[in-house]
């Protein structure tokens, strides 16, 4: 696997589900910001804007971890990460979705409902996807950024004040 690019960011979940991923398997990769200007490219390949995205030497791009780690598994003898017991893979890949699809929303709550973390998560992405790429002044990104996380990755996505409840540990 040569020349592999991985767009995505220091604390998307997705990136690292998929850097965790190359590093057990010792695949070589570069990881670069989702910044404002591969953003258009990045959205022009994969018809998306979603973190990670992966470009391949060959020029060939991928995204959504769940379909680039079974196609990652088909390019490299050893170990598989998956089950060699087919109903022990189907529960591996229930697991896996359940993580992906509904754990990300205690996560995001975790990350952005909460002042001191919402501050550190916006500095890093302020950090990594703005800083030096648009013409942003910090205080302003940071408080766009936590306003834009807050609102569409929480509020958007129901963590309400009568839900917050369901997320929180007992």
């Amino acid at each position: 696997m040569e020349n592999m690019t991985v767009y995505g960011s220091k604390i998307s979940y997705y990136t690292w589900k998929l850097e965790t991923y190359l590093r057990l398997r010792r695949i070589p990769y570069l990881l670069l910001p989702t910044t404002a200007g591969p953003l258009k490219r990045l959205k022009e390949k994969t018809g998306t804007t979603q973190m990670p995205v992966v470009r391949l030497g060959d020029e060939r791009w991928m995204t959504d971890t769940t379909p680039m780690l079974a196609w990652l598994e088909t390019q490299f003898e050893g170990r598989s990460i998956y089950p060699a017991d087919p109903v022990l893979n189907a529960i591996a890949l229930l697991i896996e979705d359940y993580a992906d699809e509904w754990l990300w929303r205690p996560a995001m709550h975790y990350r952005w409902s909460f002042r001191q973390s919402r501050q550190y998560a916006a500095e890093v992405l302020y950090e990594e996807l703005i800083r030096g790429h648009l013409p942003m002044p910090r205080p302003i990104g940071i408080n766009y950024l936590k306003h834009r996380q807050l609102t569409g990755f929480v509020w958007g996505d129901g963590v309400t004040r009568q839900t917050r409840a369901c997320l929180s540990p007992l």
